[in-house]
């Protein structure tokens, strides 16, 4: 809008100078143009900076915070305290914290802290538990991090199932291992050492590795651009992609923008060819929603709740038989078309400033780069109970088992990276080239789940074994966990499953979630990390921290004393 603007009032002085000859109006034709380039230049600038002086910013104040108490007496006086203007003023800001927390709206939730911070004004113990959680619910390293920082500022104190609902979180949806670390310093007593971001001993491609997400292609920050609001600020691009939609395929594909049509305001979508589909904004009772569909009058295939300007481009709902939503992988991508060298370079600029990583480097850089800026020291005590030998015994063998977790995570993301599918293959690790022989035992729900875990229910597929096939070197057997795609799991995982049976010619695995079989299509499955062990270890550990009276054996267990055979490592270590 700045350059249009820029253009028509340079136009006027263009005229006068070439009618007129004379200084006046050419004057006014390099003013005008000058004006224009210097406005352009400024909406490029300002949009590159802006998702980086934003976080810049909001860690310069995390970090004038903890120079001082929040609570400070002496930054605060009681008359100022009971001022009814700063009492209000309170009052409106934490009731923004809980609507943008309700809302998932990252960016603006720390925003919104850091000026109660920032006013000598406790974060309640609700509010912090709640910000962690809604962090830890979807992909954002960094963004996550600093609400981490905010509540270490607030002091922040967990129970056991609030801490179990955290990491179920991050573990449940593969979150980078360096933030499953991060979050066990939680629970760590203050007496024992901190736990590092990133194991000992790695490669520089593996310590990579540790900042990255399990699932790459949910596109970390992709809900966070919006909450500073730069995509409402900019024009709708021009056309858009459907990637990744498991439930609907068919909905996948270019789309162009409508010029003609808008919806409630915002822009619309066509599909691009004969093929019908619209990408366009809806009402109901409610409330408003982005869609795709079929068509204006048609029943939404994907819907997105979200309230902006522009489609957002993750966080869609699959809508299945009988209404039922599921989350869905789909994203929606934003295709730079202008010829205008300027208007490309401006979209472009905008696109960084709304937070979305140029490449994996740049997500993977800014992750290890806002973790750095932590104290993991501080954060340790964070979680309580009313017995100390029980939490000892929690704390010691909850840190232990996620270690040993993300330790067989890293190890499998290692071997999938670095080994050629026909090798794994051959040696067992991978079976490829299997079709379905058929889907059945839908269940929705009624699974007992860990805290922070997403019951999405299961499927038993049966998968046709290629002719040939021998048992004995496949590595996949009853029990295993599996990981399910189409040619990669590091580029198109369908899910993860546990293989249920395996008979001549078939193996059956059941599958979390609904499986979205399409006609003569193929699958690959590999062997994935034993998750089955590790949900039945921290069941019974949580277990033995929620009993309000235990057996006489648990009273054994947690009676001794925890970290012996650490003890005896290091004394062998040293000779002794």
């Amino acid at each position: 809008k700045l350059g249009g603007g820029g253009r028509s009032r340079s136009k006027g002085g263009a005229e006068g100078g070439s009618v007129g000859g004379g200084s006046g109006g050419g004057g006014r034709d390099g003013q005008g143009r000058s004006r224009s380039r210097r406005r352009r230049s400024q909406t490029r600038g300002c949009a590159a900076r802006t998702a980086q002086s934003d976080a810049d910013r909001a860690w310069k104040r995390l970090d004038r915070l903890k120079k001082r108490s929040p609570y400070d007496a002496s930054s605060s006086s009681s008359d100022r305290s009971e001022d009814p203007r700063r009492a209000s003023e309170i009052k409106d800001l934490k009731e923004r914290l809980s609507t943008k927390i309700k809302k998932a709206r990252r960016a603006e939730t720390v925003h919104t802290a850091l000026k109660i911070l920032e006013r000598n004004a406790k974060l309640d113990q609700t509010s912090l538990r709640e910000m962690l959680e809604m962090g830890a619910a979807k992909p954002g390293a960094a963004v996550f991090t600093q609400i981490i920082a905010i509540c270490q500022v607030g002091k922040i104190r967990l129970n056991v199932p609030d801490f179990a609902k955290i990491v179920g979180n991050l573990v449940q949806r593969g979150a980078p291992i360096a933030q499953v670390r991060l979050v066990l310093n939680l629970v760590v007593p203050r007496g024992e050492p901190a736990i590092p971001l990133v194991p000992p001993g790695l490669e520089p491609e593996e310590v990579d590795a540790v900042y990255a997400d399990e699932a790459p292609d949910e596109d970390s920050q992709a809900e966070d651009e919006a909450d500073k609001g730069d995509m409402t600020r900019e024009a709708p691009a021009e056309k858009l992609e459907i990637v990744g939609c498991k439930a609907h395929a068919a909905v996948n594909g270019p789309y162009e923008l409508d010029a003609d049509t808008t919806s409630y305001g915002r822009p619309t979508y066509k599909r691009s060819g004969d093929e019908r589909g619209m990408v366009h904004y809806k009402r109901d009772e409610k409330g408003s929603f982005w869609a795709v569909s079929l068509g204006f009058g048609e029943q939404p295939l994907l819907v997105n709740r979200r309230d902006s300007r522009h489609p957002p481009r993750v966080g869609w709902q699959a809508v299945l038989d009988r209404g039922r939503q599921q989350a869905d992988a789909a994203v929606l991508k934003a295709v730079i078309v202008s010829k205008d060298p300027v208007k490309a370079s401006a979209a472009a600029a905008a696109a960084a400033a709304t937070g979305h990583p140029q490449s994996r480097r740049e997500s993977l850089k800014a992750a290890q780069e806002a973790m750095a800026k932590l104290d993991l020291s501080s954060l340790r005590g964070s979680v309580l109970h009313t017995k100390e030998e029980t939490l000892e015994y929690f704390s010691h063998f909850c840190v232990l088992m996620h270690l040993e977790l993300m330790a067989e995570v890293a190890s499998i993301r290692k071997r999938r990276q670095r080994t050629p599918k026909d090798l794994l293959v051959r040696t067992g690790w991978a079976l490829d080239q299997l079709m379905v022989r058929s889907v059945f035992g839908r269940r929705d729900g009624g699974r007992r789940m860990l805290p922070g875990w997403e019951d999405t229910g299961s499927e038993m597929i049966a998968f046709r074994l290629p002719p040939g096939f021998d048992l004995e070197r496949c590595r996949l057997g009853k029990g295993d966990c599996v990981t399910v795609s189409e040619t990669d799991p590091l580029l198109d995982r369908a899910g993860e499953g546990l293989v249920t049976d395996v008979k001549p010619g078939v193996m059956v695995v059941q599958m979390n979630g609904r499986f979205q079989d399409q006609q003569g299509k193929t699958w690959r499955l590999d062997k994935a990390a034993n998750r089955v062990v590790y949900e039945r270890q921290f069941t019974a550990l949580l277990q033995l921290a929620g009993a309000e009276s235990q057996p006489p054996c648990c009273e054994l267990l947690v009676a001794a004393e925890v970290g012996g055979v650490d003890d005896w490592v290091e004394a062998m270590k040293q000779g002794r």
